[in-house]
């Protein structure tokens, strides 16, 4: 069990409690880290944004090293998801920030649960320079690899920035960053780039959500396959350590109008073949057994499993 202890005002990880790890293999186990204070989903969540963090985390990562386990930081920017009522983002000054002015819409699952009484996400404001959000990424991978941490995962799903630049509903930019799919794949192959500089090759894996649905995302299905059939074509090429790909789940989707937000369709058959050099990882609602028979058939190379092995107060 990994028990984080965080300094609210900070988000510092102050110390470990207690670790938990097999006796018979390696656990790898993955924080979620906000790049910046002006951007919070949850309270009291985990940042890199500060030398401080830096050091909180770097007595987090020694302790698991110290039991013969690897930690990987989960890289995200949640955009027109973040908490416009969390301390950090009030101090800031800003507002929140997505591709285009596309608020997500009422209902759903996008109410903060800390926060019940309020409204939910608000307008974002249309981010005017990708480049500034590319080179927080960029920054964000030189703090985790500067704290210890083993490698990074790019988070490109969850109806957060990478995906919203994606997903064609959310983004209605008319540059390079916009219209055609490959225009819309380019900030997160670019975020790609730029983290794959800090760490060594094999040492960053991407999230991905194609089914959409979390957090009001989701396009048609011919338009899903051209667009993560390109960007994973391409992310191919870049030594990633692995794409993880979550399939469609009734827990993560949003019923808008009468009918689900997310794209019901198998991800495993749809997305392995565009990978070619890549580890591609499943996730979302598998048993064991199943897992099992995924990777022992050889349809994935391995199952990614969300356990509560770490408690955030």
């Amino acid at each position: 069990m990994l028990v984080l202890i965080l300094l609210p005002r900070l988000l510092i990880p102050m110390f470990l409690l207690t670790l938990w790890r097999s006796t018979t293999a390696s656990v790898l186990k993955e924080v979620q880290v906000s790049l910046f204070r002006r951007v919070c989903r949850l309270h009291n969540m985990g940042g890199i944004w500060s030398e401080a963090q830096v050091q909180g985390w770097k007595k987090v990562t020694d302790a698991v090293h110290e039991e013969g386990a690897y930690i990987y930081a989960q890289l995200w920017h949640p955009a027109r998801v973040a908490h416009s009522d969390a301390p950090g983002q009030i101090a800031s000054g800003e507002p929140l920030y997505a591709p285009s002015a596309v608020q997500i819409r009422p209902g759903g699952i996008s109410k903060f649960r800390d926060l019940p009484e309020q409204p939910g996400p608000t307008m974002p404001v249309e981010i005017k320079d990708p480049k500034k959000f590319i080179e927080l990424y960029r920054q964000a991978a030189l703090n985790a690899k500067k704290a210890g941490f083993d490698g990074i995962e790019v988070h490109g799903g969850g109806g957060f920035l990478i995906h919203e630049f994606l997903d064609n509903t959310v983004n209605k930019r008319t540059d390079e960053w916009g219209g055609s799919a490959e225009n819309r794949a380019k900030f997160g192959l670019e975020v790609i780039k730029a983290v794959s500089g800090v760490f060594e090759p094999g040492r960053v894996g991407v999230k991905l959500q194609p089914v959409g649905g979390y957090n009001d995302v989701g396009m048609p299905l011919e338009d899903t396959l051209e667009t993560f059939g390109y960007f994973l074509t391409e992310a191919d090429k870049l030594g990633l350590a692995y794409v993880q790909v979550l399939r469609y789940h009734e827990s993560t989707d949003e019923f808008r109008d009468g009918k689900g937000r997310g794209l019901k369709h198998d991800t495993v058959q749809t997305y392995k073949p565009f990978l070619k050099k890549t580890n591609f990882f499943a996730n979302q609602g598998y048993t064991a057994s199943e897992a099992a028979d995924h990777i022992n058939s050889g349809k994935v190379d391995g199952v990614f499993f969300r356990i509560s092995l770490d408690r955030q107060p």
